[in-house]
């Protein structure tokens, strides 16, 4: 199918199926809310091209050229996207449901409000990428490259990552939603008002960061350093695990109602205000700790 055959069928509306289209070069073509349907796909060149809206389904994308295009709103649905090149992209809005993106190139691709679901991008490159308001539901993201990335306001819901690399990420307002988290590191990173509800962090590293307003609540926290952390204001209702450390952090008015902490350790910690209303803290350690005005009505 030429190029200028296939700008027509966009052009009328008419949906693409069950064509053999591989290595063939669209580059720059003009295909807003084009229907793509179990169509392959492999290799072609869609640099530049203009595909607003259009729609992806079952189709064969591996190793697919998009640099630079437009792809606001589009939908892949079901696609194999192995080695897909997206770097640069604009995929605002975009939706990627049960997609194959393993070892994909989104370096740099604008996915800001994009919605992934039961996707595979283990891994893949996302170095650079706007992630703002992306949400990624029930996806594989094992090795995959967030560095530099901004996933303000992201979601990570019910997936799996682990060994990541996001040296220089931003992660404010991240949301980690009984997430399988493994192999992360978050000490000395800025996490202010990240919520990892429900989610297991048992022997993670949290010391020297910055966790203002941070959501832990029924959170798994057994043997987690917090030492020195910056967290006022922080959550921790419900959370449970023994032996978490928050030697010399900073925990100003900070909710610890009805959690489970036992031989939790405090020394030296600043717990202004903080509330431990029927909390169970046996066999903690509160050496040199600051408990001015704070609620001590442990269960």
């Amino acid at each position: 199918m030429s190029p200028e055959t296939l700008v027509l069928a966009a052009a009328m509306s008419e949906a693409v199926s069950e064509r053999d289209l591989r290595g063939k070069s669209y580059a720059g073509a003009s295909l807003c809310a084009i229907v793509f349907t179990q169509v392959r796909l492999a290799q072609v060149d869609f640099r530049g091209a203009d595909l607003r809206e259009a729609v992806f389904e079952r189709c064969d994308l591996s190793g697919a050229i998009f640099t630079g295009a437009r792809l606001r709103h589009a939908v892949f649905d079901r696609c194999t996207m192995t080695h897909v090149d997206l770097r640069q992209a604009s995929l605002q809005g975009a939706t990627f449901s049960s997609c194959d993106l393993k070892h994909g190139q989104l370096g740099q691709a604008s996915l800001s409000m994009a919605t992934l679901s039961r996707c595979d991008l283990s891994g893949s490159s996302l170095r650079d990428a706007r992630l703002v308001s992306a949400v990624f539901g029930e996806c594989r993201l094992h090795d995959v490259s967030l560095d530099g990335a901004d996933l303000e306001h992201a979601s990570i819901q019910e997936s799996e990552l682990t060994n990541p690399s996001w040296e220089a990420a931003r992660l404010r307002h991240t949301v980690f939603f009984k997430s399988r988290l493994a192999g992360l590191r978050f000490s000395g990173m800025r996490l202010e008002g990240c919520q990892f509800a429900g989610t297991d962090l048992s022997g993670f590293d949290f010391s020297d960061a910055v966790l203002k307003q941070c959501n832990f609540q029924d959170a798994r926290i057994e043997n987690a350093s917090f030492r020195r952390v910056q967290a006022a204001m922080s959550i921790f209702c419900n959370a449970h695990g023994s032996h978490p450390d928050f030697a010399w952090a900073q925990l100003p008015r900070s909710l610890f109602s009805a959690a489970n902490l036992p031989a939790a350790i405090f020394d030296g910690a600043n717990l202004q205000q903080a509330h431990f209303a029927q909390a169970q803290l046996p066999q903690s350690r509160w050496v040199g700790a600051d408990l001015s005005h704070a609620d001590l009505s442990l269960s």
